[in-house]
């Protein structure tokens, strides 16, 4: 069979012929399979710990959120929450209805006394849907209180995290830890701010 030798225009021409006929198979392919010409791109699920404040007056309570974001068919949680024992004493934690109404007895968390209390650690913060079914979204799961005790810098850094879904597998997540500085006192700027 005898070789058919293009010129270099020829060639110019076929290759705009096969990315029109590229397009033309992707376009048609987008539209059968998503008719309504949107795309939606899944979100990454993630842990995060928010402090209520990056820089606080020594003596203050500091209050700690770990929100979960954009997470789907989730049935239970656990993390560990580290911290700087030097700058900060836990308190106290509490619960969200992330999974269920606690109060009914649709969502079971660990009792504070089962909590793992150790210096820079607060583990095995634990908590299980009972009911059937299983939550989706964004929501806010737990909120740790910490007294402020010295001077300086605290990670907040979420450990040991696990995310269940209601068929019992892992769900892949991220964790965005956060931080605070415990100081003397704040600038003049920010002492009217609440903050």
């Amino acid at each position: 069979m005898e070789m058919i030798k293009l010129s270099k225009g020829q060639q110019l021409y076929l290759l705009r012929i096969i990315i029109i006929l590229i397009y033309l198979i992707s376009a048609y392919t987008l539209v059968n399979f998503f008719p309504s010409g949107h795309v939606t791109l899944q979100q990454t699920t993630a842990l995060i710990a928010v402090p209520s404040s990056t820089s606080i007056v020594k003596g203050n309570t500091l209050s700690v959120v770990i929100n979960a974001s954009n997470y789907q068919n989730l049935y239970a949680y656990q993390f560990d929450l580290n911290y700087n024992p030097s700058v900060l004493r836990f308190k106290s934690l509490a619960f969200y209805d992330a999974l269920g109404d606690i109060a009914s007895g649709g969502e079971f968390c660990i009792p504070q006394e089962q909590l793992i209390k150790e210096p820079g650690r607060i583990g095995n913060i634990v908590c299980t849907r009972t009911i059937s079914g299983s939550a989706s979204g964004s929501s806010s799961l737990a909120m740790l209180n910490f007294d402020t005790i010295g001077f300086g810098t605290s990670n907040l850094t979420i450990n040991n995290s696990i995310l269940v879904s209601s068929d019992l597998q892992a769900i892949p997540h991220i964790i965005n830890n956060g931080s605070v500085s415990v100081v003397k006192s704040l600038p003049k700027s920010r002492r009217g701010s609440g903050k």
